[in-house]
């Protein structure tokens, strides 16, 4: 293993512990954390690959998926009865709703977002709907505005031609802002 693997799988490591920690902090030891910890490292992975490749592997959103629908299985299971009911309910709201407003914004402007972003927000959707799918498009509005912090650090304006990923920006608006909303 050469010391660039070895510096991706650090990175990978650190993010998914950072989305872990901010998850727990914010929602605190509940079964519903289920749903943001299980998914993380592929998370992780997705955000380090986006950053670096600009592209979103398909088997990587699968995996993300399938791990954030395990978490909300715990999860459902844990609480029978009508709390279960209300998880499967709201996560299925977000996972409806959040792929919905990219995939407009990838017909609207298909050179900016790529379609991996919007089968990536199938798993980020199914995350904030645990927390309140009310919060999917505060959540789309939080992530361009990490989006163009994230450009204006990477010293391309808006005029520049340069890209960045932006699955970076959806994933830690999706850990951020539903665990600052259960924190007050």
């Amino acid at each position: 293993m050469n010391n660039q693997s070895r510096t991706l799988i650090a990175r990978a490591v650190c993010f998914t512990a950072v989305l872990c920690a901010i998850a727990a902090a914010g929602l605190g030891f509940t079964v519903t954390l289920w749903v943001f910890v299980l998914p993380s490292p592929a998370l992780a992975w997705i955000a380090i690959t986006d950053h670096r490749t600009h592209r979103i592997p398909v088997n990587l959103s699968h995996t993300a998926i399938g791990l954030t629908a395990a978490g909300v299985t715990i999860a459902a299971q844990w609480n029978a009865g009508p709390a279960g009911q209300h998880i499967l309910q709201s996560t299925a709201i977000g996972a409806v709703i959040f792929p919905t407003l990219l995939g407009v914004l990838w017909l609207i402007a298909p050179t900016q977002i790529g379609f991996g972003d919007v089968r990536l927000s199938i798993s980020l959707g199914l995350i904030v709907g645990v927390a309140n799918p009310a919060l999917v498009p505060a959540t789309a509005a939080l992530a361009c505005v990490l989006a163009a912090l994230q450009m204006l650090t990477l010293g391309s304006g808006p005029w520049s031609t340069r890209t960045i990923g932006f699955a970076p920006a959806l994933i830690a608006a999706t850990y951020t802002l539903p665990a600052l909303i259960a924190a007050t």
